[in-house]
């Protein structure tokens, strides 16, 4: 938890001042993200993405790069702030017993909403963090470690695209009975499982990367080339199917990081196989 003291003396220390730009960054996001949801629904996304860039940033100065996340959440938290202050001014022309249980309401929302900001933020700081960890060259690491990671992006190659099928298959209904409620659950269980895989599997892409990069059979530019891609493809799905008023741009986007995560996947274990081989 973090007291109003150490919250002042955060802002005005200049070692904080990356953490709070990145947190003054996020706002215009977060509006543009959250302005057509629903009233109470306030996007994360952009406080996540500036976690993450903050953890990585902050890998080696004084200022700990936690501390740093959380900040740049409760930075970035201002439109959850303004907007229930807003939504309290109502409650001015109400008789006491409405103005006090409004006042409380909108203090509550307004600690909930800091607080998780924070929270994602300290949560893409610990991610960011272990990023440049694991990419500083004189990180520590085992080869036994390393050694397997490459065997979880083969599976994904081979398992994504049968679960693709199965998943366009409910959707068609070709070769199912596209109203029944097994075709529901098996198109359910095959886009929560690539999902699932997905993750698991850039994961396992980031570490196997990493490690051949230290290993000199990765340069820089391959690594962010190759690690670079999926979420690329997830951020313009996102805005493309936003601009064409989609009812779901993020469930898009998810697809859009699943087939790029493919395609990269596939081309990443070619170029692995002639550089360094099957092991």
């Amino acid at each position: 938890m973090v007291s109003l003291a150490e919250l002042r003396d955060d802002l005005t220390d200049e070692q904080s001042r990356t953490a709070v730009l990145a947190g003054l960054a996020t706002i215009p996001f977060t509006v543009l993200l959250s302005w057509d949801s629903d009233p109470h629904t306030v996007s994360g996304t952009p406080i996540l993405v500036a976690g993450l860039l903050v953890g990585y940033l902050y890998y080696d100065r004084q200022t700990e790069s936690r501390q740093a996340g959380k900040l740049t959440g409760i930075v970035g938290a201002a439109p959850v702030v303004i907007w229930s202050v807003v939504d309290w001014l109502p409650f001015l022309r109400t008789e006491p017993p409405g103005f006090v249980v409004g006042s409380l309401l909108t203090l509550i929302v307004i600690a909930v909403g800091v607080g998780l900001a924070a929270l994602i933020g300290l949560v893409g700081a610990i991610v960011g963090n272990g990023v440049a960890e694991r990419l500083d060259a004189d990180g520590r690491a085992t080869a036994e470690r390393d050694a397997r990671w490459w065997r979880y992006v083969a599976a994904y190659a081979l398992v994504a695209p049968p679960l693709a099928v199965a998943l366009v298959a409910t959707w068609t209904g070709i070769g199912v009975a596209a109203d029944g409620a097994a075709a529901v659950f098996g198109g359910a269980l095959a886009a929560l499982s690539l999902f699932v895989l997905a993750i698991v599997a850039f994961y396992a892409l980031f570490e196997d990367v990493t490690a051949l990069r230290r290993a000199g059979a990765v340069r820089r530019p391959d690594l962010w080339l190759v690690l670079g891609i999926p979420p690329g493809a997830y951020a313009v799905v996102y805005l493309a199917s936003t601009f064409r008023s989609s009812a779901n741009p993020s469930g898009d986007a998810v697809y859009g990081f699943v087939a790029a995560l493919w395609l990269t996947v596939v081309a990443y274990l070619a170029l692995r196989r002639r550089r360094v081989g099957a092991s």
